[in-house]
């Protein structure tokens, strides 16, 4: 998916984990690649962990903080469940 505003266009990753949905800009901020380069297995076992396939840095799955040393976290795109179950994009404050 992608997602478009101020004349450019970010690759969005939307994530559902512990019920909540999630949204962040699918670039790793350290290459800029997206985090699924590789392969598509970027979500841990557990759902708590997201993982570039492409230099093996990790970010906590809710925060989108980066649990690797020196990097910067994911871009978070605001999301959230509508009433009707619908993933629903807001346009950041």
């Amino acid at each position: 998916m992608v997602l478009r505003g101020d004349g450019k266009e970010f690759p969005l990753l939307l994530i559902r984990h512990n019920g909540v949905v999630r949204g962040f800009v699918n670039a790793c901020p350290h290459q800029y690649l997206p985090l699924n380069y590789r392969s598509d297995a970027i979500l841990s076992a557990d759902g708590a962990r997201l993982l570039c396939t492409a230099h093996d840095a990790t970010f906590n799955a809710e925060s989108g903080e980066c649990l690797s040393a020196g990097l910067d976290g994911l871009d978070v795109v605001p999301v959230a469940d509508d009433q009707h179950g619908n993933v629903v994009i807001y346009e950041r404050q």
